[in-house]
């Protein structure tokens, strides 16, 4: 993973073969590294959108909770390299003397995975076309899509739970699994002025606790080294309900990026937003001559 600011010459990346570049998406709050809810949070989850079919409704014990997460998160996974969809991003820069930021422009890209990174077409940057997004002036951002998920699910597979919660999703009850990366293992690095740091992050996985289904991911860092000149950085997909092919499917359905930095309280942020979804598919005419 990348983010790239041209303000500052930052690049933050995460050692896969993905490649995600990050503006920066609401301001950043420390609060939510402690398992507090961050900014912008997914819109409320029915009860029928968040039970599977033949899912259970009874809540399930701790270990058999993340049990059933990691076969949601996977379900997921394994759902995004059968569709393509439109991506929006909507770029804002702010500071102390104006939190609520100005936008930059709106991004727009039809968007799909095939479990190697995002690919990105038909861009657009305030309706005029782009040839890729990688490269603009400013912050941009690239792999929310499906690269943190897939990193994500690797931690949970690997059973790298260090906490659990109970907490609240737009009022809607949430279990909250965190796992930690110290700095000498962490996937995530960070490069500012040639110089790179590894950067040590909290991992949160939000999911109902009736039926286990992945609400949110998070990535959350607060320890980020001083002469970077970051104070934070905030990553956090959420999925819902998305409609293909007049069925409904579990998928992503925005997410933000966020980087606050150490100097009078600046910040940029990304807001996405995923919609329009469709199945990939053929139609075939087989005729006998």
């Amino acid at each position: 993973m990348k983010t790239t600011s041209s303000t500052r010459g930052v690049f933050v990346r995460v050692c896969t073969s993905a490649t995600i570049v990050g503006a920066l998406a609401v301001p950043f709050f420390a609060g939510a590294a402690r398992g507090e809810l961050l900014p912008d949070a997914p819109p409320a989850i029915t009860a029928n959108q968040q039970v599977p079919s033949g899912a259970a409704k009874a809540e399930f014990t701790p270990a058999n909770l993340l049990d059933r997460m990691i076969m949601s998160a996977s379900q997921v996974y394994e759902n995004l390299i059968n569709f393509v969809c439109r991506e929006d991003i909507e770029r804002y820069k702010g500071g102390s003397h104006n939190p609520e930021g100005r936008k930059l422009d709106v991004i727009t890209s039809t968007v799909s995975y095939d479990r190697d990174a995002e690919h990105y077409t038909d861009i657009y940057q305030n309706n005029k076309p782009l040839n890729r997004i990688r490269g603009l002036s400013g912050a941009w951002s690239e792999g929310e899509y499906g690269t943190l998920l897939g990193e994500t699910l690797k931690a949970l597979k690997s059973r790298k739970i260090g906490s659990i919660s109970s907490s609240t999703l737009d009022g809607a009850p949430a279990a909250v699994y965190s796992f930690d990366y110290a700095a000498d293992d962490s996937p995530w690095e960070i490069e500012v002025s040639g110089h790179h740091y590894f950067l040590p992050f909290r991992g949160q996985v939000w999911a109902s606790p009736q039926t286990g289904q992945v609400l949110r991911v998070d990535r959350i860092a607060t320890d980020v080294p001083q002469q970077t000149g970051i104070a934070g950085v905030n990553w956090s997909v959420s999925f819902g309900a998305q409609t293909a092919d007049q069925r409904p499917f579990w998928l992503p359905t925005k997410a933000v990026y966020s980087v606050s930095y150490l100097d009078g309280g600046r910040h940029e942020w990304n807001l996405i937003a995923f919609s329009k979804y469709r199945r990939y598919g053929s139609d075939v005419v087989v005729r006998f001559q």
